[in-house]
């Protein structure tokens, strides 16, 4: 059995102190190239067990929820604001709401769902015509995935890209803010001295809350004064109606869990995704004229179908989830006595799966560190598959990928076909932070109408 290499440690705090929680992704990736496949680190009294080998994260991966669960941290975290839906459900209790989510999300639903789709997205090309000299764009792609998430959960048109100062947003993205200091924190402290933070937490978590019930209290109401067979017209009514048909209904709880982790998840991955997509675009003109010839043939995108043969359009946001993983690693827990790659890891151990790791590995991406599309069309590694896995593998894929790369597509399609646009600070002044979710600390742009 091999013994289990570890970065040099201070005796009372571990390694605690050698990384700040928005740079944890940086800490995970500087280790593997130092130790290996596999090692562990320390918090204090907890270690945590990294896992970076391909082979190694597919086997973690491919073997939920059987062998390995969600982190006990993690979901009591996320079970603390209410997130408890399928995001952290585990045994028959997942088995049954990803059932039923899944009929949710089919193709169908969502191409019942697109014209809303379409409607949110003209409405962001207008707001960008009408703000040309100066756009936070981080901020608008948040209040743009919002409207998309909000309309296609639960039907409301909340319009926050022309209404920025609306509540709900605010609260949504606090909580996601607190969610990712907390998972990094070596000590749970709120659960026992509540700052101000804390209680504004509970606030906004209290908003969003009563803000979804009502809508929980409307679907109810439709779908049982609907005629038997009627449509769900959003995943809410999507959801009842799948739990009616099976007999086995959601309740209340798993509804508000399910929908307030689909506008949180939905907000901030996909935002994020478009922010790095344009940031790399602003930098690589070449690349962006390509874009735009690749889509000279399209004319108005009226249709799911009209966005599926694309590939250059594929393989640029390929390259920006490669480069900027929204998700770049995944705290598991084994269910039992673990052995990976010569390392024995005893039942209920902390593991890592070091997920964005080989993003940058020369053997499986040439020049790992260039924002370089083309690739993705070329020959593919053959074991490039089993590295780039943006949405997740296994049976927890996430449900979403299709709703997240159609409102990907239409967005870039539609601003890169309308505008030209350049960043308004220095390339070097965007910087990463990894808040739960990967995201760039800010993106000033303008934009100019082509």
């Amino acid at each position: 059995m091999n013994t289990t290499p570890t970065p040099k440690q201070n005796l009372i705090f571990g390694n605690a102190l050698q990384f700040k929680p928005k740079d944890f992704h940086l800490a995970l990736r500087k280790w593997a190239d130092e130790l290996g496949g596999v090692y562990k680190f320390r918090i204090i009294t907890k270690d945590m067990y990294v896992v970076s080998s391909p082979a190694e994260i597919e086997y973690l991966l491919t073997n939920r929820p059987k062998k390995f669960s969600r982190s006990s941290k993690l979901s009591s975290i996320l079970n603390e604001v209410s997130l408890n839906g399928l995001f952290t459900a585990e045994g028959s209790s997942w088995a049954k709401q990803k059932r039923l989510m899944t009929s949710s999300f089919s193709n169908k639903q969502l191409t019942t769902y697109f014209p809303k789709l379409e409607l949110i997205t003209n409405r962001l090309i207008s707001h960008i015509k009408m703000n040309t000299t100066r756009l936070d764009m981080r901020n608008l792609f948040t209040r743009y995935t919002i409207d998309v998430t909000s309309s296609f959960s639960f039907g409301d048109d909340v319009n926050t890209i022309e209404n920025s100062d609306k509540m709900s947003v605010k609260h949504l993205n606090f909580i996601f803010e607190v969610i990712g200091e907390r998972v990094t924190k070596p000590f749970p402290t709120w659960r026992y001295i509540k700052t101000k933070k804390d209680r504004k937490l509970i606030e906004s978590v209290s908003y969003i809350k009563n803000y979804v019930t009502e809508y929980i209290d409307k679907a109810n109401k439709r779908m049982e004064s609907t005629a038997v067979g009627s449509a769900p017209t959003n995943i809410l009514e999507a959801m009842i109606l799948a739990g009616r048909q099976e007999d086995h209904p959601f309740t209340n709880e798993e509804l508000f869990g399910n929908v307030i982790t689909l506008l949180l998840a939905g907000e901030d991955t996909t935002a994020n995704v478009l922010s790095w997509c344009f940031f790399y675009l602003s930098q690589n003109p070449a690349i962006l004229k390509e874009l735009r010839e690749s889509l000279a043939h399209l004319g108005k995108v009226s249709s799911m179908e009209s966005l599926e043969d694309l590939p250059f359009l594929e393989s640029v946001i390929n390259e920006t989830m490669r480069l900027k993983p929204v998700a770049p690693f995944l705290i598991l827990e084994n269910l039992e006595d673990t052995e990976l790659s010569g390392h024995k890891i005893s039942k209920n151990s902390t593991i890592v799966a070091n997920i964005s790791y080989n993003h940058f590995n020369s053997t499986y991406f040439e020049s790992p560190y260039s924002f370089k599309p083309s690739r993705w069309l070329e020959q593919k590694n053959q074991n490039t598959d089993k590295v780039f896995i943006p949405f997740g593998s296994g049976a927890r894929l996430c449900i979403g990928k299709k709703l997240s790369l159609l409102e990907m597509k239409l967005a870039i399609v539609e601003i890169v076909r309308s505008f030209d646009f350049k960043l308004d600070c220095a390339a070097d002044e965007i910087c990463e932070e990894f808040n739960f979710t990967l995201n760039p600390n800010k993106l000033p742009m303008i934009f100019s109408p082509l």
